[in-house]
């Protein structure tokens, strides 16, 4: 990936806090710089600082990776980030030229690396490692059956103590109880447990809501201890409970070969981590998927990709139910989109009927994107409607909070946008101008 490949929303995109996106554009100026170059997939340079020696900093696009000499804990840093922002923004300042000591000395370093990390993905598994893997995978197995059992012996006793009694216990007993099924190796139960303690107060037909939920969790218990399932839905049960995949054995696995267009992002909370989902569209198969991205604290997302943009490569879907979370093979191109994806959706009839008939199939993961053909938005109160051009709407979530910003943009005409639900909520995450020459998402690209 060069520097053609970037533009500013996409440099900003990876700052770990509005901090660093303030301070790097007050790095921009040339003169801070007394040492500035770049060849066709690095740049670097010599950033003047508070210090009599300047820093050093090191860009590499292709990764892209970054190194600074600075102090700060924050990656990447604001000279990075004013690195790469200097060249797009004033290009004719940076001048090709031979890579300097120490900027070779950082990509020998990371090409040793990378060249052990696929040495090591090629050797075949010892037989030590093997029975090591067997034993893990045997002691999961007894650890997820006691916190089966443990999980269905209190969810009776919450059906013979009455819903009612639930609304009087605070987080902590919820959260005590997600805390024995972390123990049994099982997050993704611990998670929908602790949400529990949310039904209480969220709406009038809370009681409804809740019992749901508790009928999913049976669900997953008695679906967990069923034998010879279908593959795929035996791999499906095993994620919602928490179980994850080895991601160096995905990469090894064949993918599926296509132009796979960005169609949206959605940024969302899990636990202490801070999370984004973006949806790709194959542009040939038909296929779509989602790339799960996690960051800590002020870390940037590890994916630099946003919409608008098309990778060039294959995919490999996780084991499970559509739709599927997929990985992105080494080696695929990234560039510009040159058209929109194609629309799933003509009406919004058509997308409820898709999210029934998911629901009907798999209901511990409605979760889902796609494209709808024409849409406006319009205010209710302090929320939201999803319009269609056949007069049907649907509300939004009620965290959504980019109406006004788009409906000025788009003047209340009709677009094309792409759309996410997941449960009950639905959220808009991209739309298109009306002649389909440039796309905007609805909330901007947060960094915190």
């Amino acid at each position: 990936m060069t520097l053609i490949d970037w533009n500013e929303d996409r440099v900003l995109a990876l700052a770990p806090d509005a901090a660093s996106v303030s301070a790097g554009k007050k790095l921009t100026q040339p003169m801070r710089w007394p040492l500035l170059g770049q060849n066709e997939d690095q740049l670097w340079g010599e950033c003047q600082g508070s210090g009599s020696k300047p820093y050093r900093v090191m860009v590499d696009m292709g990764g892209p990776a970054y190194k600074c000499s600075c102090p700060s804990r924050k990656f990447p840093c604001k000279h990075s980030l004013a690195l790469i922002l200097l060249a797009l923004q004033t290009p004719s300042v940076i001048t090709e030229q031979d890579v300097p000591d120490w900027m070779q000395d950082w990509l020998n370093q990371r090409s040793s690396r990378n060249e052990a990390q696929a040495r090591k993905k090629d050797e075949p598994p010892s037989e030590k490692s093997l029975q090591k893997r067997e034993k893990t995978a045997l002691q999961r197995r007894q650890r997820a059956e006691e916190g089966l059992n443990f999980l269905e012996t209190w969810l009776l006793d919450q059906l013979r103590r009455g819903l009612a009694s639930l609304r009087h216990e605070p987080y902590r007993y919820f959260d005590q109880i997600a805390a024995r099924l972390v123990d049994a190796q099982m997050p993704g139960l611990a998670r929908r447990v602790a949400k529990l303690a949310e039904f209480p107060a969220s709406s009038p037909d809370w009681g409804e809501n809740l019992l749901t939920e508790m009928g999913l969790l049976f669900l997953l218990i008695r679906g967990m201890r069923q034998e010879n399932l279908p593959p795929a839905l035996q791999a499906e049960l095993e994620t919602q409970i928490g179980w994850m995949q080895n991601q160096e054995e995905l990469q090894s696995l064949p993918g599926r070969h296509d132009h796979w267009q960005v169609g949206g992002v959605s940024y969302f909370q899990e636990g202490a981590m801070k999370a984004r989902r973006l949806w790709l569209f194959g542009e040939n198969t038909g296929q779509s998927g989602y790339l799960l991205d996690f960051a800590h604290g002020t870390q940037p997302f590890k994916t630099a990709y946003f919409p608008t943009q098309t990778l060039i490569g294959e995919t490999v879907p996780f084991p499970g139910l559509p739709p599927h979370r997929l990985l992105v093979k080494a080696g695929a191109e990234v560039k510009m989109q040159s058209a929109l994806p194609k629309v799933n959706f003509q009406s919004l009839k058509e997308l409820q009927i898709a999210r029934q008939l998911q629901f009907q199939a798999q209901p511990w993961k409605p979760l889902g994107a796609g494209w709808l053909a024409s849409a406006r938005l319009r205010p209710d109160g302090e929320d939201w409607l999803l319009e269609d051009s056949q007069g049907h709407f649907l509300p939004l979530a009620k965290a959504f909070r980019g109406g006004w910003e788009a409906l000025a943009l788009g003047g209340g005409a009709f677009f094309p946008c792409c759309v996410e639900w997941e449960g009950q909520e639905l959220r808009p995450l991209m739309y298109s101008t009306p002649d389909e020459s440039a796309s905007f998402p609805f909330e901007r690209t947060r960094t915190s």
